[in-house]
């Protein structure tokens, strides 16, 4: 079951008239949560992050989506996966097979960077990062966008009403990991403490469990 919640009544950056609406899927292990905001009664914006494990709780939103139609016919803005786990991207492959949907943009982790690096991590992360390739091909087929944004990016819908910040992973990060030697990114993994520990090092998951890699994360504001 979803659960809705106002923004906070009296903020600043939400004009009167204006909620959003945060829906929080019952997933279990995992994340799934869109977000939504509504003018004047209506839906004008919608931004899914994450799409859990299993199919269960993407039909409900599926069917969300399917009653409650927005009049510029685009159902979800933007689709961000923030990492490879199963447990978040897992209920993308449903989501992406309701060709009635309408997926405006696809953001995606730097899976350029794994691939290159597959060397550096367990078959369980590069199974991962396989299976998030085959959505981003869906994605690409479908709408012919999917991005892999970094800290700096910025998108703005609703004429900048809406607006999306990426905060991690570092530019610099990336481009020593896409362009490095390997002996300069066998140094970063190898340092005793390091900001790509979270990235790069091995996880020991619970049975079916675990998280494997981190992405990026991003901000949002409504003026």
């Amino acid at each position: 079951m979803s659960k809705s919640r106002n923004g906070p009544s009296g903020a600043k950056d939400v004009v009167p008239g204006d909620k959003i609406r945060i829906h929080t899927y019952g997933v279990g292990h995992g994340d799934c949560v869109l977000v939504e905001l509504e003018s004047e009664g209506q839906p004008v914006f919608r931004m899914l992050c994450d799409a859990g494990k299993d199919a269960t709780h993407v039909d409900e939103l599926v069917s969300y989506l399917r009653a409650n139609r927005r009049a510029d016919g685009m159902d979800l803005d933007v689709v961000a996966l923030t990492h490879v786990d199963d447990d978040h991207q897992g209920g993308l492959r449903r989501l992406f097979a309701a060709r009635d949907v309408a997926i405006g943009v696809y953001w995606g982790p730097c899976l350029p960077a794994f691939r290159r690096l597959a060397w550096l991590f367990p078959k369980r992360v590069q199974a991962a990062v396989a299976r998030a390739a085959e959505r981003e091909r869906e994605m690409l087929a479908r709408t012919g966008r999917a991005l892999h944004p970094m800290e700096g990016h910025v998108d703005r819908w609703l004429s900048g009403k809406v607006q999306l910040s990426v905060i991690s992973p570092p530019a610099r990060m990336l481009e020593r990991l896409l362009y490095g030697t390997r002996t300069e990114v066998g140094h970063l993994v190898q340092a005793e403490s390091t900001p790509l520990e979270w990235l790069l090092a091995p996880v020991a998951p619970a049975p079916g469990e675990g998280e494997v890699v981190g992405s990026f994360t991003f901000s949002a504001t409504v003026s």
